[in-house]
């Protein structure tokens, strides 16, 4: 038995799983470093590494140590920059304090000829003095400037945004923020809908079927034929009336023609008459 649990012993060591993030405790007992879940067997690392909840811990890591390294950077640049004004500061008194001492040096004795107006030299106490200001200077607090107050609000930001990539650990609100889809479904009971019953307790009349709406259809089209029928036989009737009053006119004008020629005639032959007479 010793043996069985000495060869199991020895084929999880060998099967050890090697990732960044893949740890054991003195039991031997795999667990992920990012999210600190404990993983059974070697062969379900894989299936961990692409898990959600590894995912979103892995991506706050990340983001943390960009957070980390930028602010990093960020300070260096600023003791370099504030490292770099009090050289600039330090530059021209010592540049100063370097000709003086030059011009004292380079001059001979009876060069002035006032004394008083030679130039005085520093003594090496100063220079003491001058560096022990300096340390001081440096060491004192420096204030915060732009760069640290852009360093917080970056800070900040990056922590809204990580708890907002955070999975909801309530199941609840998990289903509220899920988008539902469902087929469209007829509400029943709904007041006005053939075969229900209406406001009085009467039940409505069913929907016509496909036989009576045939009938119906066959029964519209005879009435719109008749229609037209009986418009067509009314137009016709019209034009019929108005042909015969076009020939009662006609007729009317050449009897009035008529008449005016016998008219004609009988006035001729009268006046041919009393010619004949005379």
């Amino acid at each position: 038995m010793a043996d069985v649990r000495a060869l199991l012993k020895a084929k999880r060591q060998e099967a050890r799983v090697t990732h960044p993030y893949a740890t054991y405790n003195a039991s031997g007992a795999l667990r992920c470093a990012a999210c600190g879940a404990a993983v059974k067997f070697a062969s379900a690392w894989e299936g961990h590494l692409g898990s959600k909840a590894h995912r979103v811990a892995v991506a706050s890591l990340k983001a943390k140590e960009e957070a980390e390294a930028s602010s990093g950077r960020l300070k260096r640049n600023a003791e370099q920059s504030e490292d770099a004004d009090a050289q600039m500061e330090d530059l021209p008194a010592k540049r100063q304090r370097t000709e003086e001492r030059e011009l004292a040096a380079g001059f001979p004795t009876d060069f002035f000829s006032d004394p008083s107006r030679a130039p005085q030299t520093l003594p090496d106490d100063d220079d003491d003095d001058m560096a022990e200001d300096g340390g001081d200077k440096s060491s004192a607090a420096p204030k915060k400037s732009q760069l640290d107050l852009e360093l917080a609000a970056f800070e900040r930001d990056l922590q809204s945004v990580q708890q907002q990539r955070e999975p909801p650990a309530d199941p609840q609100e998990t289903y509220a923020r899920a988008t539902v889809a469902a087929e469209p479904e007829l509400a029943p009971g709904f007041e006005g809908l053939p075969g229900q019953a209406a406001a009085g307790g009467e039940e409505l009349p069913p929907p016509p079927s496909e036989k009576e709406r045939k009938v119906s259809e066959e029964e519209e089209r005879r009435r719109k034929q008749q229609e037209e029928h009986e418009l067509i036989m009314d137009r016709l009737l019209e034009e019929e009336r108005a042909q015969e009053e076009a020939d009662s006119r006609v007729a009317t004008l050449k009897s009035r023609v008529e008449m005016l020629k016998k008219r004609r005639e009988l006035a001729k032959v009268k006046g041919s008459k009393a010619e004949a007479r005379t």
